[in-house]
């Protein structure tokens, strides 16, 4: 009769611990599905929705120009792709966009009208570097980075460097030498237009 009891008790216990484990599981899927279900509404809310995107200081680029060659930057991976660009959870304070023109994108949200300021700070062109072997030139900044295309210049208000070597190779070593040549003349006050470079 005792081992018939331990034996009972034994199924008793195993039977509860199976109920408190099923117990567990399905609370558990109920606070996953709730989560999930409340995520969505919260992601989807109309709240996070935006209705107005206002760029300034563009100069290079049209809104329209801007805002698509944006796009694929914001949208950058799965989660921001199922959002979409109009959602304020997919803007982040800064954006890296690699385009040589671009310095830096300042991103300012307004909740409760719905909209995105994007300010938006260009490279301001400083001199001109014409290559003979592209038989072209382009405006570069005061950080040595090359902008876009640029005429040629016959006055004393733009430098010109002339560059008429046969590569490129050391581009970037020359425009840092001649970013501190020019520095140099500008604290010295001398005024000259052209610079040659040779090798």
């Amino acid at each position: 009769t005792r081992r018939l009891m331990e034996i009972y008790y034994s199924d008793k216990a195993v039977q509860k611990r199976r109920l408190w484990f099923r117990l567990k599981l399905y609370l558990m899927i109920g606070g996953v599905c709730l989560v999930l279900v409340l995520g969505f509404y919260f992601i989807e809310s109309p709240f996070f929705q935006v209705e107005k995107i206002e760029v300034n200081g563009l100069k290079t680029f049209t809104k329209e120009e801007f805002l698509n060659n944006l796009n694929p930057v914001v949208l950058n991976n799965n989660l921001a792709g199922m959002l979409g660009f109009n959602n304020f959870l997919v803007w982040f304070k800064k954006i890296s966009y690699n385009h040589p023109a671009i310095a830096n994108i300042e991103v300012v949200k307004n909740f409760w009208d719905h909209q995105i300021t994007l300010n938006v700070e260009e490279r301001q062109p400083y001199a001109i570097w014409c290559m003979a072997l592209e038989e072209r030139c382009h405006w570069f900044d005061k950080t040595g980075v090359l902008l876009r295309m640029a005429p040629t210049t016959t006055g004393f208000l733009i430098y010109q460097i002339n560059d008429s070597s046969d590569s490129n190779d050391l581009l970037t070593l020359k425009l840092d030498s001649v970013l501190k040549i020019l520095n140099l003349l500008e604290e010295k006050k001398i005024v000259v237009r052209n610079i040659n470079v040779t090798e």
